[in-house]
């Protein structure tokens, strides 16, 4: 991670306490979210340079004039962008190496971004876990990889090991298994109460009148389709991740129960299924820092979602659990010198620190 002793490059925007500087001059960051929730992940390369040339144009040619620096002088506005970095999109399949296609696709677009002077944050973004529950971000094979040594869904139920993997999940049927994925044996559904309920608070989920078997399509049981895409894909799931819907996923079983499986993986059985793949994409990032001065920083996570219902032991403590999982992450990039990227990370709400009265609440079990 940077520190004060990094020395840095012309062009390349840093933190001064509470301000941004630009080559020693305080500036304003103004952009937004440049994400890409499905295949191919980035735009194609002309619309990217479009794009920028927009953003920098507007920036240059906008009505808007911030307020003075702390000694008076002008404050520049900087066009930026949260660029988004899909986990699934650089590991399509279980390997042992990022995907040298997308990766030579994001080099292009930060590229591109350079040459426009529009500066980037790196987000590893996901929204509400991966394809397989109707978000995007966690590859869907490691949720089918969950689902394949998933134990009785009633050690979700309990504080105690009573109901553990090893010791049930031999004797139960497969619709009895914890859900980590939407298949037909695995329906979307709310974490804690009947459907009829949580439509109340609509978080209910629905599906699609017109498909006799709607959790099939783009499912890993779906022979022949790609489950990148059963968040668009599926029917039913577009039901449930469109516009105002989004929360349904949320609360749903899949996701409460994937949740804490990925912040535990740095330390449980789950590290080299995720933990080992995701921080060699954060020390990718990490290198097209150095390349480019344009980056500004990596982003471990976007909106780390809460999980652990209907488990209140682990819900009550997922705060803990995910700045846990950060600590390690910052460990494991302490153990190389040469990386000085600066790291940001985000709470579930997006919220500056003491806004959000739930995180505030959280960081107290």
């Amino acid at each position: 991670m940077a520190s004060e002793a990094t020395p840095l490059r012309k062009g390349r925007v840093v933190i001064d306490g509470e301000v941004f500087k630009l080559d020693g001059k305080e500036i304003v960051l103004m952009g937004g979210n440049y994400v890409f929730k499905a295949q191919p992940w980035f735009p194609p390369l002309q619309v990217v340079e479009a794009d920028a040339k927009s953003m920098a144009q507007g920036a240059s040619e906008m009505a808007y004039t911030p307020p003075p620096a702390a000694d008076g002088s002008p404050r520049a506005v900087v066009p930026c962008v949260r660029l988004g970095v899909v986990v699934a999109a650089a590991f399509p399949k279980n390997g042992a190496a990022i995907d040298p296609t997308w990766a030579a696709a994001l080099d292009a677009t930060v590229g591109a971004f350079a040459r426009a002077g529009v500066h980037v944050f790196f987000d590893l973004h996901q929204d509400a876990g991966a394809t397989t529950n109707g978000g995007e971000g966690l590859p869907w094979w490691v949720t089918a990889d969950l689902q394949e040594r998933a134990g009785c869904c009633l050690e979700q139920c309990c504080c105690c090991c009573c109901f553990s993997s090893s010791c049930w999940s031999s004797c139960c049927p497969e619709s009895c298994l914890t859900s980590y994925i939407t298949t037909p044996s695995h329906p979307l559904r709310p974490c804690c109460l009947p459907n009829c309920i949580m439509q109340r608070f609509g978080l209910e989920i629905t599906t699609y009148d017109g498909d006799p078997d709607p959790w099939l399509p783009f499912s890993v049981d779906d022979k022949g389709a790609n489950p990148d895409f059963m968040n668009a894909g599926n029917a039913s799931m577009r039901q449930n991740n469109a516009d105002g819907t989004w929360s349904r996923l949320i609360t749903s079983q899949q996701l409460q129960n994937v949740m804490p499986r990925i912040y535990a993986s740095p330390e449980n059985g789950d590290r080299a299924l995720f933990f080992e793949p995701y921080m060699m994409l954060v020390r990718h990032l990490c290198g097209v820092w150095e390349k480019y001065e344009n980056v500004i920083a990596v982003e471990l996570m976007n909106e780390p979602p809460l999980g652990g219902l209907p488990n209140l032991c682990s819900t009550a403590t997922i705060w803990r659990q995910i700045l846990s999982f950060q600590g390690h992450v910052l460990a494991e990039l302490s153990k190389d010198p040469r990386i000085k990227t600066p790291i940001a990370i985000d709470n579930f709400a997006s919220t500056v620190p003491g806004e959000s009265w739930a995180i505030s609440l959280l960081a107290c079990a």
